[in-house]
């Protein structure tokens, strides 16, 4: 359940219909690419991203959420040899990788996001749907919304080749 949490606050309606996530709310910002053909293009975009932040005032400390594979290619960027990484910068925000995301990531002010939980979870025993094979499911309910009162403390990031 928190895996599918985690989408819906990311992706929004892709994962869970009507959600609206990072991807589907109006009136965030957009960055810079930052993968580009394969390698990283740099953390140049992630720095661009926090001055935007800083631009619109949402407070600080910035997070950075992307795929595993950004981190990846990030890491593999050669600075003038093909031996040496180059080092993340000072002002690198706090860095999140998540397997929910795959074409988008985003730096944001966690202190403007709100997860809002409208019922508990609720695991119930769901008996008839595989009757026919002598199983039972177990399904999960949880009711929540996700509220940005400030969408430009939101920056989208396009990882894509």
């Amino acid at each position: 359940m928190g895996l599918k949490l985690d989408s819906a606050i990311y992706t929004g309606g892709t994962a869970v219909p009507g959600f609206r996530g990072m991807e589907t709310i109006t009136g965030t910002q957009t960055g810079g690419t930052l993968i580009s053909g394969g390698p990283a293009v740099g953390y140049g975009p992630i720095l661009d991203a926090v001055g935007a932040l800083r631009a619109e005032n949402a407070p600080e400390p910035y997070a950075f959420a992307a795929p595993p594979a950004v981190f990846t290619a990030l890491s593999k960027k050669p600075n003038g040899t093909l031996t040496e990484q180059e080092p993340a910068p000072r002002e690198m925000p706090a860095t999140f990788s998540s397997t929910q995301l795959s074409t988008n990531s985003f730096v944001y002010s966690p202190s403007e996001c709100y997860v809002v939980r409208r019922q508990d979870v609720a695991v119930e025993l769901d008996r008839s749907r595989l009757f026919n094979s002598d199983q039972s499911e177990l399904r999960g309910k949880l009711r929540a919304s996700f509220v940005v009162p400030n969408p430009k403390a939101i920056v989208k990031l396009v990882t894509g080749s």
